[in-house]
C-alpha cells in the first residue's frame, strides 16, 4: 500500500513533534518549506531526514502533484494568509491553531471545513475523552475551569491585546466547546488584584442543564485545569494532562503529630496522558491518525475543524469585550 504524501509548511519547534507522529500514523514527510530560502528549513530537513526543501510555499503549489496532504504550522499571524493559498485546491489540510486570532476572519472561510482540520491536540488527551464521557452521563454538571495565562499587567487594560488569550487559552475554550457544544455566555465580570490589576470570571451555560465558570486568573501561580462537580462526583483535570475522579471523603483522625481530623476527598480513579503512549507529544499521535482518516476519505468525530476554530476565539473574544458592570 503506498504511504499517503505530506508536505510540511514550517520549521519551529512545533514541527518537530509532529513529524514523528505522521510518520507513525502512515505519512511519508516528502517535503518542507518555511520563510523564502530558509537555512532553518534546511536544516529541520536534514535533521528529520526530510528529502526535499523548497524555497517558498509558492513551490508546493507549482509542485501539487507532488505531495496529498499539508501541514501548515507557522506563526499565528501568516497562517490564514498561506492557508488561503491552498484552500480551494481541496487536498487535506491539518493547520496549527488558532489560525487567526479574528474571529471575523476565520468566519470567511470558516464553511470549508471537510478537507480542513485544526490542530487543537489537547481533545485527543485520554484526560479530555474521560471528561466527555463524565459530562455525557452525569446530568447538571458545574464546570470549572482555570485559564492564568501571562498578561502584562503594566500596559493598561484599554491598549492591552491580550495575545496570550487569544493564540494560548484558547486551548481551553476549545476543550469547554468540545466537552459541551453550544454553551451560551451569560455574564462576566471583573475583579480587581493588587497595583490595579484585574482578573475576568465568566459564566456560561448550556441547554443540556450544565453550568460553567471560566476563571481568567491571570498571572496566578495556578496551573490550567478543569473542575466538574456532579454529585456524588468530582473529576478533575488539574492540569489538563491528569484527571481523577472523587467520591466520598476520607475521615483520618487527629494524631499526636497532627492534632486535627481531616476530611480528604476519596479517589476512585485517575491517570494521565501518558499512561499508554510516552513517546509521543500527548495528543498528537492520535491527532494525527485522525488527520490520517480524513487523507482516506474517513470521518473524524474528534478533530476541530474550521467552525471550531471559529468558536474559540470568537468566546475568547466575547469574553475579553464583555461589557463588565
Amino acid at each position: 500500500m503506498t504511504k499517503k504524501r505530506l508536505a510540511i509548511i514550517g520549521s519551529g519547534n512545533i514541527v518537530k513533534f509532529h513529524v514523528p507522529a505522521m510518520r507513525r500514523a502512515g505519512f511519508k514527510v516528502v517535503s518542507c518549506c518555511s520563510s523564502y530560502k530558509s537555512l532553518a528549513a534546511i536544516e529541520f530537513a536534514k535533521k528529520y531526514d526530510i528529502p526535499k526543501v523548497y524555497d517558498s510555499y509558492k513551490d508546493l503549489i507549482d509542485n501539487e502533484s507532488e505531495w496529498d496532504a499539508l501541514l501548515i504550522a507557522i506563526s499565528v499571524e501568516p497562517t490564514l494568509k498561506v492557508l488561503k493559498e491552498f484552500i480551494d485546491m481541496g487536498k487535506p489540510i491539518l493547520v496549527e491553531k488558532p489560525v487567526s486570532i479574528s474571529s471575523s476572519l476565520i468566519d470567511e472561510l470558516k464553511k470549508q471545513t471537510r478537507h480542513i482540520q485544526v490542530a487543537y491536540n489537547r481533545r485527543f488527551y485520554n484526560s479530555v475523552d474521560y471528561a466527555k464521557k463524565f459530562i455525557s452521563t452525569n446530568p447538571n454538571c458545574l464546570i470549572k475551569m482555570y485559564l492564568p495565562d501571562n498578561i502584562d499587567f503594566s500596559i493598561s487594560r484599554h491598549a492591552q491585546d491580550y495575545m496570550r488569550v487569544k493564540e494560548n487559552s484558547v486551548h481551553g475554550l476549545d476543550i469547554l466547546n468540545y466537552l459541551v457544544p453550544k454553551m451560551k455566555l451569560q455574564h462576566v465580570d471583573e475583579y480587581k488584584q493588587p497595583n490595579s490589576t484585574y482578573g475576568k470570571v465568566a459564566l456560561l451555560s448550556s441547554v443540556s442543564g450544565h453550568k460553567c465558570m471560566i476563571f481568567l486568573n491571570w498571572n496566578a501561580p495556578s496551573n490550567f485545569s478543569l473542575e466538574i462537580d456532579s454529585l456524588p462526583y468530582r473529576l478533575e483535570l488539574k492540569p489538563f494532562e491528569r484527571y481523577s475522579l472523587f467520591k466520598g471523603m476520607e475521615v483520618i483522625e487527629p494524631t499526636e503529630s497532627y492534632p486535627v481530623r481531616q476530611y480528604v476527598p476519596r479517589i476512585i480513579e485517575s491517570g494521565t496522558v501518558f499512561d499508554k503512549i510516552k513517546e509521543f507529544k500527548p495528543g498528537f499521535l492520535t491527532q494525527s491518525e485522525e488527520f490520517m482518516k480524513l487523507v482516506e476519505g474517513k470521518e473524524s468525530k474528534i478533530s476541530a475543524n474550521l467552525n471550531d476554530a471559529y468558536n474559540a476565539i470568537k468566546l475568547a473574544e466575547d469574553i475579553l469585550n464583555f461589557k463588565c458592570h
